[in-house]
């Protein structure tokens, strides 16, 4: 018997029995059978509650995924477009992309520009023969210093390609002088320059290190 026909004989039987004539096991059964059909119902509904709350949440992923989808699709090209923009501006500027502060540290000092800061920090300069067997006239690392007169004492200026060069240069000086009793003396980096005083004039040592910062504030 079908669901529609048990309802209908369920319907019959209300019918035709007077309600204070009705059977208590008849009313029981009639009530169970009303409620089992009234929890199918319920269960019913409730399963389409779910199934529309998953169809919602479906919708809910597939749209997230095309949004993502479709980000991807603009970032693409707007990434390709900066890195092309980065390889013109490298390109314009001879391909040298570099922080200004940082980078112009390292360019190379001219013997010129060190003879105009020792100038202006009040030096007077006055250019003389090297001596081949004073050390702080001496090759080192291939490079001949350029040597001058002072009012107190002399300096020797090495003009090198690299600032590793001053380092290897300022080694080979302190292994060739390690047994050496040597006169007053201090050595000064910049760079890609060592210089020797030779001599004990603070007032001669001070001028050296306002040049030095003076080029250094300069970056040139």
């Amino acid at each position: 018997m079908s669901r529609q026909e048990e309802f209908h004989e369920l319907e019959l039987a209300l019918k035709n029995i007077p309600e204070k004539k009705l059977d208590l096991t008849r009313f029981h059964t009639i009530h169970t059978n009303l409620m089992e059909e009234a929890s199918l119902l319920d269960r019913k509904e409730a399963r389409i509650k779910i199934l529309k709350k998953a169809m919602w949440g479906l919708t809910g992923c597939a749209a997230l995924f095309l949004l993502f989808f479709f980000g991807l699709s603009i970032t693409g090209p707007l990434n390709s477009t900066s890195q092309q923009e980065s390889a013109k501006v490298a390109h314009d500027s001879g391909g040298a992309s570099f922080d200004g502060e940082k980078n112009a540290s390292t360019i190379p000092l001219e013997l010129e520009v060190v003879e105009e800061h020792l100038k202006a920090s009040g030096l007077v300069l006055a250019g003389q023969k090297r001596d081949s067997q004073n050390v702080f006239h001496q090759v080192r690392n291939g490079v001949s210093p350029s040597v001058y007169s002072l009012s107190h004492g002399e300096l020797s200026v090495y003009v090198f390609e690299t600032e590793q060069e001053v380092q290897d240069a300022m080694e080979e000086f302190n292994e060739a002088t390690a047994t050496m009793d040597l006169v007053d003396y201090q050595p000064f980096e910049i760079r890609n320059v060592l210089m020797f005083y030779i001599g004990d004039d603070a007032g001669i040592r001070e001028n050296i290190s306002r040049a030095i910062a003076a080029m250094n504030k300069n970056k040139q």
